[in-house]
């Protein structure tokens, strides 16, 4: 990732995820990175964050700040986001 790219940074406390729930983090872990052959290493482990304590946003150059988890549970995806960058190069052209 670029560093002019924005990213999360979600800091919290993790556990092991219990072997019940491994099945299926593993298959929608695969969904969303089909290449992904390490989570069949034996020593592969799967966590789950249970609690977050932080989070920073760095949107890319100068561009930072933190949200409250309370605020980052609350949010809702932008919807525009689906299509945005389309439209952007659109109006580019």
């Amino acid at each position: 990732i670029p560093n002019c790219s924005g990213r999360v940074n979600i800091m919290g406390k993790v556990s092991l995820m219990p072997q019940e729930e491994k099945d299926d983090a593993k298959k929608l872990y695969l969904e969303k990175h089909p290449g992904a052959f390490w989570v069949e290493f034996g020593d592969f482990n799967w966590f789950r964050m249970d609690e977050i304590e932080s989070i920073r946003f760095v949107g890319g150059f100068a561009r930072a700040g933190s949200v409250t988890p309370e605020e980052y549970m609350e949010a809702k995806p932008d919807p525009i986001m689906k299509f945005g960058m389309h439209i952007a190069q659109h109006m580019n052209e």
